[in-house]
């Protein structure tokens, strides 16, 4: 792993400070070089110096078997991190090829989202060596998932079951009364009425009034 030195130890800490603070909270990379030259007087550009710290990080999040914690720092004029993250994040996970960057950190934070067993990465921000701490194997999700083990599929699982074909299809669909949908909201709240998700609070300010399922 590359060195870890106290400026990425203190970057990781804030992080997980935003995750124990609100699993959606994301903090900018302006705010997070200011957090960091109030907190250990260092200055760290927020270009290539930050990225190549995030990047660290995001090894670390890989070895200890957790979600990658760096999804919380965004671009603040789009919401939602550089093309650095997906570049960073698809030497580990593959899946992301086929996604655009949006589509990557939202998956990234959607596993955040639903993440419980923080344990061996706060183990490691406390200072305890990376070869000592046992990665997390359960996918503690939200209680109304049931828990799974994580299992990396195989090279031949990936192989057998590529998806992403392009299919056309084209059909018709019948408009919703926009005045009827609001009144709707405003009574029921904008609350999924199967999986009862409120998809702005989970996915930001772009997906307010989105809703899966709606009474």
């Amino acid at each position: 792993m590359r060195e870890f030195n106290d400026v990425d130890f203190e970057i990781s800490k804030i992080l997980f400070e935003r995750v124990k603070k609100s699993k959606l909270d994301t903090i900018t990379y302006n705010e997070l070089s200011k957090e960091v030259k109030k907190r250990t007087g260092e200055t760290v550009h927020q270009n290539l110096a930050m990225s190549h710290k995030l990047g660290k990080i995001i090894n670390v999040c890989i070895r200890l078997g957790v979600p990658i914690i760096t999804a919380k720092v965004v671009n603040k004029e789009t919401g939602y991190p550089g093309p650095g993250f997906r570049t960073e994040a698809l030497k580990y996970r593959p899946e992301y090829e086929s996604m655009t960057d949006y589509e990557a950190w939202s998956k990234e934070m959607q596993m955040i989202y639903e993440w419980t067993d923080w344990t061996p990465f706060e183990k490691f921000i406390n200072g305890v060596l990376l070869e000592d701490i046992e990665p997390a194997k359960i996918h503690a999700v939200r209680s109304n998932y049931k828990q799974t083990e994580v299992q990396e599929p195989s090279v031949e699982q990936t192989l057998l079951y590529i998806e992403g074909e392009i299919d056309v299809v084209t059909y018709e669909v019948r408009a919703r009364n926009v005045k009827a949908r609001e009144k709707c909201i405003e009574h029921h709240d904008a609350i999924c009425a199967c999986c009862s998700i409120n998809l702005g609070e989970l996915y930001g300010k772009e997906f307010e009034k989105k809703i899966h399922s709606i009474i």
